[in-house]
Formats: C-alpha cells, sequence, structure tokens
C-alpha cells in the first residue's frame, strides 16, 4: 500500500485537499456501477427484494469471490494456529523428560507461528481491501441507479416514492446495504469455519465435540425466532425515519414562514411527536432484541465448551490436559467469530431487507406515460404547421383506476409562430393542461403529440444553487452573442450591474439571492437561451410589474420579440397580454369552452368575452373609491376608460408596480454560496465530553464498569483453565465438577455482565444522547437568524439531521461499546504475557514508539478524510435533492442526462473520499497487526527461553500463547474501532457545530411580557429606526420614521430595492435594529420576546407557504379554534366547497409545498390563517403580487370587510390595493420620501407616487395638463 504513502506523508506534516486525493478507479465509478445494476435488474425476474440483492450481487461478484476466498484462507490460518499451539504446549511439557526435543525445534515452532501469523494478517488485508472496493461498488451501484429512475417516475408513483423517502435511502439505506455486503462474506464462510472447528475440536478431544454441536441445535432456533420480531421494529423504524426526514424538511424548507407567524414550537412538537414518539422508541426495542441476540450468542461459546468439556470427562478415560485445553481454547475463540456474527448477520438480513424492499419498491415504480405522448424531438414543423396536438385527450392527475380527471375531452392544437393563450379561473385546468404537454399527467383517453423539444417555465421558479449565468445556459453551450440578447429581451441587464459578481454571482439556494420578479426572470431567461421549439409558460407576468411585463411582451412574446418563431403556449391571467396573442384559449370545470383569436372573442361575446368582462368589473369595483378620489382632487382629470375592447382589456389587466418577494434578500446577493465548514486537527476531547454528558455521566461510568468487568472474568476463565488444565484430572469426580461448575459460572455471570453493559451503552446512554442531541440541534436551528437558511443549502442541513442523526442513532454507542471492551480485554491479555514472560518486555518499548508513530500518521490523515467525505456528501446530496425538486422542469427540457452526469460526478468525488480514507484504514490496520503478530512470535521465544529454564508449564505457556494470539484480533478491534471514534466524533462535531449557532433574541422575557390582547389599539411608532442585514454591511433602511394611528391603513409603495418587505421584516424582528426601535401600542417590541412579538401580529406573505399535513394543521397549527370557527372562515376565503370536495373536510391532507392546490387557493389559506388570528394589527406583504385577479379580488373584498377595525399595511405590487389607503408611505433607498393620503400626492406631480402612478398608467396626457393648469 505504498501507493498511499505520498498522502500520509503531507497529511501528517500539514493539512491536506481534496486534490492530494489519489483519484478513483473507472471501474467504480457511478456511471460504470449503476449501468451494471440497470443491467441485471432490468433482466431480473424478481421485481422485489431478493431480485435487487441477487442483481447487485452479480453486479459485485468478482469482488465477492476475491474476499470469499482471501477470507477463507485466513479462516484456515486461524485454525492452524491451534495445532501450532499444540506443538509448543507439547514441547514444553515433555521438555527435561526423556521425550524432550531440542530447543531448535522450540526455536522452530515460535518462527511457525510468526509465519502463520503473517499470512493470515496479509490474507486478512486483502479481504478487506477489496471489501473496501466492493463498499465503492455498492455505493456507485444504488447512488447512480436511484437518480436515473427517480428522473423517470409518474405523478402517482411521486406521491408514495416521496423525496424524503428518496433522501432517506440515500443517507440511511445505501449505509444498511453497505454493511449487509460488508459482512456477507462471513455470513457465507461462517458454515465452512465452523465445520473446519468441530473438526478441529475432534482431533483434539474425539467425539466429545458433539455435545457443541447440541448447544447450537438449541441457540439457533432462539435465534430464528426472535428474528420475526427484530424484522417487524425494523420496517416500522424506517418508515419512522421517512416520516422524520419529511418533517424535518418541512420545517427548515419553510423557516421564514413559521418565525412570521410564531409557528416554531407546534411544528418542533410535530418532529417530536415523530422522533420521540415512535422513531425513538422503535429503535430502543431493536436495540433491546439486540441485546437479547447477544446474549445467547455470548452465552453460546461457554455453553459448548462447558457441553464438550463435561462429555470429555464423561465419555473419555483421560485428563484434560494443557494440550488439549489452549488449543480448543483457541478453537473456542474462534469460534466465537462465526457464533457473535450470526446475530449480527440475522439482525443485518432482516434490517438490510427492509432497505432492499425500498430500494427495489423505487426501481419497480411505475415511470412517466410515453405510449399515449409521442414526441418526436427531430420533427422538422413548418411555420403554421400543428406543433402540439391534444385529440380527445382525457388527462387524469394519475394513472390509477380512480385517478381524479383534470381534464375532460380535450382537442388542442398549437402552431409553430403563434402565441396561444390559455386562461379560465382558479382551478380550470390551466397548469394541468401544461402539464399534460409536458408529459407530466396521465394520459387515460385520446393522445397529445409534441413535435419538437420543449422549454417549461413554471409558475414557480426552479433555480439551481449556482451561478446565475449556469441558471440560464443551463447545461447548453455558451454563446455570447445570443446570450447577451437574451438578457436584453429578459430586462436583465440593470439586475445584473447591481449584482456584486455580475451573471457569476452565485444566486444561492432555490434562488435567495433574488427578488420574485427576477427568479421569474432568470426561468425565462433560460428558456429563451435554450433555443427550443416550443415554450410552455405558466403565468411568467404575474410575477413581474407593468412596465417590465411590457418589455417582456415586446421582447420575448410579441411579433417582433425573440420566440415570434416559435411555438409559444402561455397560460396566464394577465388579461393585458391577449392582445398579442393569436389564439385564445379557455378552460372551465377541466374542459374547453371557447377558442379562438381576439377577434373573434369580441365578435361572439362568448365565453372568453365574458371572462374578460368579468374580470374588467371586478377591477372597477375595486377601483371604485380610487375613481371617486381621483374626480375629487382632479376634477376628472384621472383617465376614464371607455367599454371599446382594448379599454376593456386594459381595465381588466391590474397595474402593478415593482414586485419583490423579498427585498429583504437584496443585500444577501452578496454573500456567495456558503461552503461547508470544516473543523482541523483531532476532534476535541470536549466532543466526546458533551455527548457523555448528554448521556449521562454516570450511567457512562457504570456501563463501562461492567465492561470491564466482562473483560475480567474472561481472563479468569482462561486463568482457572490453566489452573484446571495442570490438575491432571481424569473421569468424573468430586474435584472435577467442582473445576467445572466454577467455569461455567464465570461463564454465566461473563454473559450477564455483558448484557447488562451493552444495554446500558446501547439503550440507556446511547438513546438518552441521541434524544438529547437531536432535540436541542432542531430547536437552535430552528431559532437561529434567517441569514443562516439564507446562506445554507436545504441538503446540508438535512445531512446534519439524516446520516449525523442516524450515525447518533446507531454507530456511536456501539463503537464506544466495542472500544472499551476491546481496550479492556487487551489490558488484560497484555498483564498476562508481561507477567508470564517478562522478557517480552524488553521488546515492549520499541514496539510501543511504532505503534504511537504509525497511530499518529493515520490520526493526522483520517480525521481529515472523514471530514473530506462529510464535506463531499453534503453538495452531493443537495444537488440530489433539488434534482427531484426540478423534475417537471428537468424532464421538459430533457436534460435528464446531463444531471445525471454531474450528480455522477459529485457522487465519484465523495467517493473517492471514502476510498482513500476506507484505505488509510487498511494501511494502519496491517501494520498494527504486523506488531501483534511480533508480540506473539517474542512470547513463544520467550516462553522457549523459560523452558530451558525450567520456569515454564505447559498450562503456563498455553494460558500465554492463547492471549497473545488474541492480541492481534484486539489490537486489530482497537484499530477498527479508534478509527470509528474518529469518524463518529467528526459526526459529533457536526451536529454539535448546530447546536452551536448563534440564535435570534429570547421568545419571552419574563418581566417584560405585553398584556393579555396586546396590542388592543395598533397604534405604530417607527422612531429613527436604522437596520442592516449583518454587520459590517450598509443600512438598508435609514432614520425611518413613522407614525401610524390606531386603525389606520397604511399603504408602502417604492420602486424595487426602495426597502419596503425590509421594514415588514423589521416590524417581526426578522432583521434587528442598528438604531432606533418600533413601538407598538406603548411597547417598545425590542425589549419583548419575540414569540410574544410575532405571535401578536398578523401577515399575509407573498409566497404562501403551505406545510405538510392537514387543512387544520395549516390554519390552527396550535388547535386554539372549534370546528365552526376554521369552517366559517374557510367559507370567508371562498374555500368552502373545494375543501368539502376533497373528502376529508378539515382532516383533508395537503401535500408538501401545497401540489394539490392552486396558487391562489394556497393563497387564500394564508388569508384564513391571518382571519383566525384576528391581530389588531395586520401586515400584507405584496399578498396578490402572484395571484390572479380573482383571487386578488377574493382577498380584498374580504380584507375590507373583517378588518375594517384594524391597523393594516400594506406592501403595494398592485396600485389599485392602496389607493384607498388612509395615507402612503413612499420609500426610497431606505429612506421615507413621502407620507401623505393619497389626495395630497397625486394633487403633487412632483412627488415619487405621482411618478408611480404615471409609469403605471393611472394618468392621462389629459390629465397631466389638467393638473398642470
Amino acid at each position: 500500500m505504498t501507493w498511499l504513502h505520498p498522502l500520509l506523508s503531507k497529511a501528517s506534516k500539514d493539512n491536506i485537499t481534496e486534490r492530494d486525493l489519489p483519484k478513483l478507479d473507472s471501474d467504480f465509478k457511478s456511471a460504470v456501477m449503476s449501468e451494471k445494476l440497470t443491467y441485471y435488474w432490468d433482466r431480473s425476474s424478481r421485481k422485489d427484494a431478493f431480485g435487487l440483492m441477487f442483481a447487485m450481487i452479480k453486479s459485485v461478484k468478482w469482488e465477492l469471490i476475491i474476499m470469499i476466498v482471501a477470507e477463507l484462507c485466513h479462516n484456515l490460518l486461524g485454525y492452524g494456529q491451534a495445532f501450532v499451539l499444540n506443538r509448543l504446549i507439547r514441547f514444553v511439557a515433555v521438555y527435561g523428560s526423556e521425550d524432550a526435543e531440542p530447543v531448535a525445534v522450540g526455536v522452530y515452532i515460535s518462527f511457525l507461528i510468526l509465519f502463520v501469523n503473517t499470512a493470515s494478517t496479509l490474507l486478512m488485508n486483502v479481504s478487506h481491501m477489496t471489501m473496501v472496493r466492493l463498499m465503492m461498488s455498492v455505493s456507485g451501484c444504488v447512488y447512480g441507479t436511484i437518480l436515473r429512475k427517480a428522473l423517470k417516475l409518474s405523478p402517482k408513483s411521486r406521491e408514495t416514492k416521496t423525496s424524503a423517502q428518496i433522501m432517506n435511502i440515500m443517507t440511511v439505506d445505501i449505509g444498511e446495504i453497505q454493511f449487509c455486503f460488508q459482512i456477507m462474506t462471513t455470513i457465507i464462510t461462517a458454515p465452512v469455519q465452523v465445520i473446519i472447528c468441530f473438526y478441529s475440536l475432534y482431533s483434539f478431544l474425539g467425539f466429545s465435540f458433539v455435545g457443541g454441536l447440541g448447544v447450537m441445535a438449541i441457540a439457533i432456533p432462539v435465534n430464528a425466532f426472535l428474528s420475526t420480531f427484530l424484522n417487524k421494529y425494523y420496517k416500522a423504524m424506517f418508515e419512522a425515519k421517512d416520516e422524520r426526514t419529511k418533517v424535518t424538511s418541512n420545517i427548515f424548507s419553510t423557516a421564514k414562514s413559521l418565525k412570521l407567524y410564531a409557528w416554531e414550537n407546534p411544528f418542533l412538537e410535530r418532529l417530536s411527536k415523530v422522533r420521540n414518539g415512535k422513531e425513538v422508541g422503535l429503535i430502543r426495542k431493536s436495540k433491546v432484541f439486540n441485546a437479547a441476540f447477544n446474549a445467547i450468542w455470548e452465552l453460546v461459546p461457554y455453553l459448548i465448551s462447558s457441553a464438550i468439556f463435561t462429555c470429555f470427562l464423561v465419555f473419555q478415560d483421560q485428563p484434560l490436559t494443557a494440550e488439549i485445553v489452549f488449543p480448543s481454547l483457541i478453537l473456542f475463540n474462534l469460534l466465537n467469530e462465526p457464533m457473535a456474527i450470526v446475530p449480527l448477520a440475522v439482525a443485518t438480513i432482516i434490517q438490510t431487507r427492509v432497505s432492499f424492499e425500498r430500494i427495489a419498491g423505487v426501481l419497480a415504480a411505475d415511470e412517466y406515460q410515453t405510449e399515449k405522448i409521442h414526441r418526436d424531438l427531430d420533427a422538422d414543423v413548418k411555420f403554421d404547421e400543428p406543433a402540439v396536438i391534444l385529440e380527445n385527450a382525457v388527462v387524469a392527475w394519475n394513472e390509477s383506476e380512480d385517478g381524479v380527471v383534470a381534464l375532460d375531452d380535450i382537442n388542442f392544437t398549437a402552431r409553430k409562430g403563434e402565441l396561444s393563450c390559455i386562461v379560465g379561473k382558479v382551478g380550470a385546468g390551466k397548469s394541468a393542461l401544461l402539464k399534460t404537454i409536458c408529459g407530466e399527467l396521465y394520459v387515460k383517453e385520446g393522445s397529445v403529440t409534441v413535435k419538437g423539444d420543449i422549454a417549461y417555465v413554471p409558475q414557480e421558479p426552479w433555480l439551481l444553487n449556482q451561478t446565475l449565468k449556469d441558471n440560464i445556459l443551463f447545461k447548453n453551450r455558451f454563446d455570447p452573442e445570443f446570450y447577451q440578447k437574451t438578457l436584453e429581451a429578459c430586462d436583465l441587464i440593470n439586475d445584473i450591474k447591481n449584482l456584486p459578481d455580475g451573471d457569476e454571482t452565485e444566486i444561492g439556494e432555490k434562488g435567495v439571492s433574488l427578488s420574485g420578479g427576477q427568479k421569474a426572470r432568470v426561468s425565462l431567461a433560460r428558456a429563451v437561451y435554450g433555443r427550443s421549439d416550443i415554450y410552455i409558460m405558466d403565468d411568467i407576468l404575474s410575477a413581474v410589474d407593468e412596465h417590465v411585463g411590457r418589455h417582456l411582451i415586446d421582447n420575448v412574446l410579441g411579433v417582433n420579440g425573440l420566440l415570434t418563431s416559435k411555438t409559444l403556449i402561455l397560460a396566464t391571467n394577465n388579461i393585458k397580454v391577449l392582445a398579442e396573442a393569436d389564439k385564445i384559449t379557455m378552460l372551465e370545470g377541466k374542459k374547453i369552452v371557447e377558442s379562438g383569436n381576439l377577434a373573434q372573442v369580441f365578435e361572439t361575446k362568448g365565453a372568453i368575452y365574458k371572462l374578460i368582462e368579468e374580470f374588467g368589473s371586478q377591477q372597477e369595483e375595486q377601483d371604485v373609491d380610487v375613481d371617486e378620489l381621483q374626480k375629487e382632487v382632479l376634477n376628472d382629470e384621472i383617465q376614464h376608460r371607455e367599454h371599446g375592447p382594448q379599454d376593456l382589456l386594459r381595465r381588466a389587466s391590474m397595474e402593478t408596480l415593482a414586485s419583490i418577494s423579498d427585498e429583504a434578500t437584496k443585500e444577501i446577493k452578496r454573500t456567495a454560496k456558503v461552503e461547508e465548514k470544516l473543523e482541523t486537527g483531532k476532534v476535541k476531547t470536549a466532543v466526546y465530553k458533551r455527548y457523555f454528558e448528554a448521556g449521562g455521566y454516570w450511567w457512562s461510568i457504570i456501563a463501562i464498569t461492567f465492561l470491564v468487568l466482562t473483560a475480567a472474568l474472561e481472563t479468569f476463565g482462561s486463568i482457572w483453565l490453566k489452573q484446571w488444565s495442570e490438575k491432571n484430572i481424569s473421569g468424573v469426580s468430586g474435584e472435577a465438577i467442582y473445576y467445572l461448575s466454577v467455569y461455567m459460572i464465570l461463564g454465566a455471570t461473563y454473559t450477564i455482565f455483558n448484557v447488562i453493559g451493552i444495554y446500558l451503552v446501547m439503550c440507556v446512554v446511547g438513546i438518552k444522547a441521541a434524544c438529547s442531541i437531536h432535540d436541542k440541534m432542531a430547536k437552535k436551528v430552528l431559532s437561529s437568524p434567517m441569514s443562516f437558511f439564507e446562506t445554507t443549502p436545504l441538503g446540508q442541513i438535512l445531512n446534519r439531521f439524516t446520516s449525523d442523526v442516524s450515525e447518533l442513532d446507531d454507530m456511536i454507542s456501539w463503537t464506544l461499546l466495542s472500544f472499551c471492551s476491546m481496550i479492556a480485554r487487551l489490558a488484560f491479555a497484555m498483564l498476562i504475557i508481561f507477567f508470564s514472560t517478562p522478557f517480552v518486555l524488553v521488546a515492549a518499548a520499541p514496539l510501543t514508539l511504532l505503534y504511537l508513530y504509525y497511530q499518529r500518521i493515520y490520526l493526522a490523515t483520517s480525521r481529515q478524510m472523514k471530514r473530506f467525505s462529510s464535506s463531499a456528501r453534503s453538495p452531493m446530496m443537495s444537488q440530489f435533492e433539488e434534482s427531484l425538486k426540478g423534475i417537471n422542469v428537468i424532464r421538459a427540457y430533457g436534460k435528464d442526462s446531463r444531471f445525471v452526469a454531474e450528480n455522477d460526478l459529485r457522487c465519484d468525488l465523495y467517493l473517492q473520499a471514502i476510498y482513500n480514507s476506507q484505505s488509510v484504514d487498511r494501511w494502519l490496520s496491517l501494520r498494527l497487526n504486523f506488531l501483534a503478530t511480533l508480540i506473539g512470535f517474542l512470547a513463544a521465544l520467550s516462553g522457549v527461553y523459560m523452558t530451558t529454564k525450567g520456569r515454564m508449564t505447559e498450562g503456563l505457556i498455553g494460558l500465554v500463547m492463547s492471549n497473545a494470539l488474541s492480541v492481534t484480533t484486539f489490537l486489530s478491534g482497537i484499530v477498527k474501532q479508534t478509527v470509528q471514534i474518529e469518524r463518529r466524533g467528526v459526526a459529533l462535531e457536526r451536529v454539535f457545530q448546530y447546536i452551536d449557532l448563534p440564535s435570534e433574541g429570547p421568545e419571552i422575557i419574563e418581566g417584560k411580557r405585553p398584556a393579555a390582547h396586546w396590542p388592543s389599539e395598533g397604534g405604530i411608532h417607527i422612531r429613527n429606526y436604522s437596520a442592516r442585514y449583518r454587520e459590517n454591511l450598509d443600512l438598508v433602511l435609514k432614520n425611518i420614521n413613522l407614525e401610524i394611528k390606531p386603525r389606520e391603513k397604511i399603504g408602502v409603495v417604492g420602486r424595487t430595492g426602495a426597502g419596503k418587505s425590509t421594514l415588514t421584516l423589521s416590524l417581526f424582528r426578522i432583521i434587528e435594529p442598528a438604531d432606533g426601535g418600533v413601538i407598538i401600542d406603548g411597547v417598545d417590541t425590542n425589549e419583548i420576546g419575540l414569540l410574544d412579538l410575532r405571535r401578536n401580529l398578523s401577515i399575509i406573505p407573498q409566497d404562501a407557504q403551505i406545510f405538510s399535513g392537514t387543512i387544520r394543521d395549516n390554519l390552527d397549527p396550535f388547535d386554539e379554534h372549534d370546528d365552526t370557527e376554521l369552517w366559517r372562515v374557510l367559507e370567508l376565503c371562498h374555500l368552502k366547497d373545494h375543501v368539502n370536495s376533497m373528502g376529508n373536510g378539515l382532516e383533508s391532507e395537503l401535500s408538501d409545498g401545497g401540489d394539490n392546490l392552486s396558487r391562489g387557493q394556497a393563497q387564500l389559506i394564508c388569508l384564513g390563517r391571518a382571519l383566525l388570528h384576528n391581530s389588531n394589527v395586520l401586515v400584507l406583504d405584496e399578498a396578490t403580487a402572484s395571484v390572479d385577479v380573482e383571487t386578488d379580488s377574493i382577498i380584498q373584498e374580504t380584507i375590507r370587510s373583517e378588518f375594517k377595525h384594524k391597523t393594516i399595511i400594506t406592501i403595494a405590487h398592485r396600485l389599485n390595493t392602496v389607493m384607498d389607503s388612509d395615507r402612503i408611505a413612499v420609500l426610497d433607498s431606505g429612506e421615507v420620501a413621502e407620507f401623505d393620503t393619497p389626495k395630497a400626492l397625486l394633487q403633487d406631480k412632483n412627488s415619487l407616487f405621482y411618478a408611480l402612478c404615471e409609469k403605471g398608467g393611472f394618468i392621462t396626457e389629459d390629465a397631466k395638463s389638467s393638473s398642470s393648469a
């Protein structure tokens, strides 16, 4: 393994980087291995857990064969030790008698021991290195195959094979399968070992070995009986892990909403209910059964030896001498390995079977439909020829027989060079039609034909955690000229100039560094740059202001736009764009009710005309007060629109201002993607101290005490056998029964103490620590400032709560248990060797120095390697989860293969780190095993020397050598567990990093709590308020002074980046003030707890967050309201009928992200939350910016009626929503530029507000002239 020396040399002197790692062999790369697995899986007749297991075995067959051969040879040499020891004991026994052999024979036997042990060590290393290669192959198989399959899952399959379940497979199940393959060779070789062992026992003890077979005949059925319980618990445990992962993902992906609503505690309780109420209980039960397994199989070797020795005394008429006892003891110890592996193997197979079932379930799941959706990517479609054709299509949300119909009897054609607009009310089926064309819904009847490649722009932009430029290129070749045209057409030039690194700026996870309008335009730019044949766009104009929308229509969608020669299909609620449409199709009740061009619409005055008229009348109803105000102020100088076709369209279109979904993220543009923090150097002792503190110091001490006593009892058992063997007792006698009885009592006590130690470590210390650490981490992360979530990828957070928590649950306590046990056993073995053969002490010092030298080099490298593997895992998992979230977009663009290739690359980097890390382990293990071999050799030589001096007996040499030969096993185990402790320590390090994250302010400050019904009036005084997003950044709000009277309606307007949404975050203390403060009803909000503040304010945000759970959970997570109140709120929100139609009323399930609701319905749920909360202060943060006019109408009407006696602050997106405000605050560059009534502001043509109205199209040329007059 000299190929590792350059790496080890550098790591021992300095920190290493990923570039220093030796490259991964091409045979282990994800693409190669997933291709192998897919080949064998496709040809498997069984599509279940066993079919998958055999497919994987075939994929890695050569590694398995090499491992099995090396393992068998290693085991054979291990049994050879018993015969060599028998020969050495015989040499000592006869020395000094007439049958004495020359000293050279003793020396020869000592060298023979050295040879046997060295060969055994080399073969073991070959086996283990092959196992490392096998682990890499297994990982590559699963990682690559799962992603390839996930990108093909049908809609129905994606309902059951959720992102959380697939992510859990990637984090937990793969580890289980790796461990299964790790012990698979032992499972295969165990029967051979048992047979050889009993044959060897026969050679020493005759037919007495049959007593051991009897013990096994009883133990194995008991083991099988217990395994049935384990299967049940493991399956349930994995389901609980899936549920916990889903809840965890839901919580941290919606952290901002939870903070605004002050819902952290009920959601943490929901997580605790799954974690502590379900998962931990199942983990505890599984560990109890594992302890029972260990009790049986730790006792079995003692029972076997006792049974065999009893039979020997009864049936053999000869004494039980050292020549028989100690070789037999070695054989019993060797038998202990296959015996000990049986419970582990059974538990692993049971546990892994569940993992195999889960993975097989994904691989066997239905793929998205291809037979009724015909895609011809190479079709040569001429201008005005059909490019998209739906004929008599009946479409369902999934492929089940009772699948709910999403579209019925659809006949639709889109031609090349046409802009086809799809219109309709909320829930009419607009988005369903677009998804059908993209192939995402199930066509039950009819057919869908798509001629050409597709670009899909969803309503909710899906962006990569990469640079803005990479998001636009989307894996396509860079064309500078067309790239520039795309930026200009999508109005991104000025936005890019304002970014710190231009288009090379990292935009963060989900585009966190961009506003809502910018996200929408980047998503559109991606489509434009892709130069596809067919463009499917879902309501892309809703998130941009009027001016930008006009620019996009003129430069992208219109007759002079970049896409004029393409097939364009746009679902829209922006009625103004219909003037540019070549064809308008209206959906109602999941059917097409009318289709035609604009001229035909106004000629026939059918359903489309009525829809436009209805929207227009809704606009007028909302603008009644505005018109009256304009008449009063400007004497009819404001434009009055006529009822002609174009005016009707303009009236129906809602005039807009700049759309900023989250201005608070503007400054975060300066923050590139935050790399995962890596500690350097040794894992600190304080990390382990905190772990034991979480598990309980006294419990830990008691558990370790029992483990030490267990090792002591094992040693006393060997010493007792030495005493017995030197008595030369034959037959059944009182003395023989005495020795046998004490030996059996020692064995029983050893087993009891061992089981108690195991139980205390695994079920008490381990589970207590895991629960405490998980709960602290969850609470601390959720209480972190929003800047943490804006700069930390969700995949990185989830990696801590899946992979690292899995280490806490399963591995850390077991590793510490094994380490303590091995240390104690080694210590007692070395004591026997040193006291019995003191000459070995001469070599102890140099051997110890060599051991410490190897250990130092190893530890310096190993912990860095573990950190590399952990840090390489996070981006791999983040990219994988990102791909799962964007499946619809990836498939529509046909970028499956490119995303798979990128995931393969990230996976290979992770496997490279793991492979080198495991190889470093083997490097150390090989050298330390050689040291142990030397100790055995020196002990044998020392024994021969002491024999010549008359200071050695056959019993003592047997005792010494049986312990010396065990040193290799103990040292190997200590090395392995030291490695694991360092590695598990890194996992602890990572979770404690999150526990130590800085928090927001306290939830509650005793002595500073507001009155029970605060705020009772709703008066707000913002006094000299300044704020910045983080220290060392410029102020984003500067000396804000606003005094808002109780029950006053305030509008807040301003250009993009003026600070409107930042002001909202300041009210809720999502960002903290740099100076000044906010006083509400006489209470300084800086002086009260965050829970008291946020729980007493209401907000309807622009981005409606729907949480996984029921309608009730989404409205009232605190369970404070009865059903009557909930139904009343749903009725006010116009959602009552829809909720009733869902089947289970208030208990109807909403999917994660609200996929089974329209965007408008999701926003109405947010309105319902505000109605239930019933605070005297309501903030509307551009609440209707991205919804259709019908939903906007419902929200505005409900707010006017239900909140008329409340203080309302409206961050404006659509101008009409603030025109009836009592006063309007105009923000500019973080300052209050104007604050007055709409009347006063409109009278001043030099005001910023007047300019905004003018830009929005509310003031005509006549009005301007009249105003100036």
